[in-house]
């Protein structure tokens, strides 16, 4: 029996709206990402903060941003605020469980 490929993308849309998806709203079109949704599972309902870069922390390590350090700021070009080392980021555990991790965007 052949094993399955699982294919795991993480979207992370600071600028959009609830509706800004064709899964809410029918009138857009995006069939890539619908096709990915309706094939996978939607996570909807998620605490999110005011700011990318603390929005972005929680994401990537599971904590909320007054743990990472980084609840009040967005992280600039050149500065050095970043997740703290000894935290497990959701790309090194999907990499612990064999997946093959990439990223774009920020």
């Amino acid at each position: 029996m052949s094993r399955r490929t699982k294919v795991f993308v993480v979207t992370h849309f600071s600028t959009a709206g609830w509706a800004d998806v064709n899964w809410e709203d029918p009138n857009l079109h995006s069939p890539n990402l619908y096709h990915l949704a309706q094939n996978g599972i939607i996570l909807g309902n998620s605490y999110v903060q005011p700011l990318c870069s603390p929005s972005r922390s929680a994401l990537m390590s599971g904590y909320f941003p007054f743990h990472t350090g980084l609840q009040h700021i967005v992280i600039l070009p050149m500065q050095k605020a970043f997740l703290p080392g000894n935290l497990t980021t959701l790309p090194q555990a999907l990499k612990n469980v064999g997946y093959s991790t990439h990223a774009i965007g920020k």
